[in-house]
């Protein structure tokens, strides 16, 4: 890699110069796709699906999804969440369940784990639960 004073010049780098109107004018506004498929580590279409999932995932000690909601006193917030994605599957929607790591090495879903995908999403995209930060 060559560097010049100031700029850098080979086929991965990008330097710049630019005109702004004052200190607030700096920023810019970045747009990118992500496929929340790549970061789903469950689809469900089916309620079964979704019942699978959090059997083996989220209830431990009972024998059924419905044990689990009539017996469970610590899991309201899970519950809340499983009836919401229910809700959205028998209405015909899919629902993915996944996450994002800062340890990756990939900046756009470092992002996305900081901040989470509320504020983020198209209109097409119901979020059930999102949370950013640590």
């Amino acid at each position: 890699m060559k560097i010049r004073t100031g700029f850098v010049s080979n086929s991965s780098s990008s330097s710049f110069i630019v005109a702004v109107k004052d200190d607030r004018s700096t920023k810019i506004q970045l747009t990118t796709n992500v496929d929340l498929a790549d970061h789903a580590t469950s689809i469900c279409k089916t309620v079964e699906e979704l019942n699978s999932y959090y059997l083996n995932e989220w209830v431990y000690g009972f024998d059924t999804i419905q044990e689990w909601i009539n017996d469970s006193e610590d899991d309201a917030w899970a519950i809340e969440q499983y009836k919401t994605a229910k809700k959205f599957i028998n209405n015909g929607k899919t629902v993915l369940i996944g996450s994002f790591s800062d340890d990756s090495g990939n900046p756009v879903e470092s992002m996305l784990c900081y901040k989470g995908l509320r504020g983020i999403v198209g209109d097409e995209i119901e979020i059930i639960y999102s949370e950013g930060g640590y």
